[in-house]
């Protein structure tokens, strides 16, 4: 019969506990976040643009990457779409808008330009350890939307996260198995 040295047993105890700490702590530590922004924009252009009726209300979306630890918004991975205009994807402005907000600008291929404007959180008008938003208003400088209030900006869920996530839910269901199997024998 084989027995685990208190070294061995010590360690063992502690390497659950050190894995959860790492994947609680890994948002904290990750230099650089894609986020999702979607939300609807009233299209006052006076005429349909793609698949959006004139004054009326439609989705838009998109996505932009802020390194969290230094609070700037970076140039690549930037793409936000409006119904007929080209992805707004080239970042010419990023700063603080007021005490609690926060504004992006961007261009497109037709040299239009966007602005979005949202609350920052948890740190008012910063994005260093930016984790959430919610829009405040912005718009386009050709005067085709107004970008409505109260949608959102969410963090997009990193793979590398969910697997090692997978992987510890897998070790500690091995493990349940191999001491419910060591009590079998016992």
């Amino acid at each position: 019969m084989e027995s685990q040295t208190p070294t061995c047993s010590f360690l063992s105890r502690l390497a659950l506990p050190g894995l959860m700490s790492l994947i609680l702590l890994a948002p904290a530590i990750a230099r650089a976040d894609v986020f999702y922004v979607s939300g609807t924009a009233l299209n006052f252009s006076g005429g349909k643009l793609g698949s959006c009726a004139a004054g009326a209300n439609c989705p838009f979306s998109g996505m932009f990457t802020v390194d969290t630890t230094t609070g700037t918004v970076e140039s690549t991975g930037l793409d936000i779409t409006l119904p007929g205009l080209p992805d707004f994807d080239t970042l010419f402005f990023s700063g603080a808008a007021s005490s609690n907000a926060w504004e992006i600008g961007a261009t497109n291929s037709a040299g239009d330009s966007l602005s979005l404007a949202f609350i920052t959180a948890p740190t008012p008008a910063s994005l260093v350890g930016f984790t959430e938003g919610s829009i405040v208003g912005g718009g386009d400088e050709g005067h085709n939307y107004i970008i409505n209030s109260g949608d959102s900006i969410a963090p997009v869920p990193e793979p590398t996260s969910l697997v090692l996530l997978a992987g510890v839910i897998g070790w500690v269901v091995g493990m349940k198995r191999r001491v419910r199997q060591k009590s079998a024998i016992h």
